[in-house]
């Protein structure tokens, strides 16, 4: 079933797979997408998971189309766009802020993953470059699956 930007943001909280060639607008499409949901306060908080490498195209479309502010998750603390710390004084920085942009490859540690299942439930998480989240190797391919997609499996039960 296809769904336009909108039946997907009309039948939240569904989960949903945007997928289509490079360069066809999958960003795009999720910023609307989440601009609506924020704006119709069906969503927040909201994590999104990106490759390291793709942060600040990320950060970027998100405040230049969208105007959507996020916090960056780095080394351990937030950071908005202006390079400003997050000084909430919680005690898990994942509850600190309500948007959230971090490092799929980060979260995967064993140290930050706990921290973020240890924070408070999140409306939405988006999962940037999803081909990352997989099983370990062919040959286990029905048995084990790798760090990222186990932590999408139990971000799942708390989402």
């Amino acid at each position: 079933m296809v769904f336009s930007r909108f039946g997907v943001a009309a039948n939240f909280p569904k989960s949903f797979l945007i997928a289509d060639e490079v360069g066809l607008g999958k960003t795009i499409d999720t910023g609307l997408i989440l601009r609506y949901l924020l704006i119709s306060q069906k969503a927040q908080p909201v994590l999104i998971l990106a490759p390291a490498s793709i942060q600040p195209q990320w950060h970027e479309e998100l405040r230049e189309k969208f105007n959507l502010h996020f916090w960056s998750y780095s080394k351990g603390e937030l950071k908005n766009a202006y390079g400003e710390r997050s000084q909430s004084g919680e005690e898990n920085i994942w509850n600190s802020q309500n948007l959230i942009l971090a490092s799929s490859h980060l979260v995967r540690r064993s140290d930050r993953t706990k921290q973020l299942l240890d924070a408070q439930p999140w409306d939405l998480v988006i999962l940037d470059e999803a081909h990352h989240a997989r099983r370990q190797t062919p040959q286990n391919r029905k048995k084990t699956p790798n760090r990222l997609l186990q932590l999408m499996q139990q971000l799942k039960e708390k989402s």
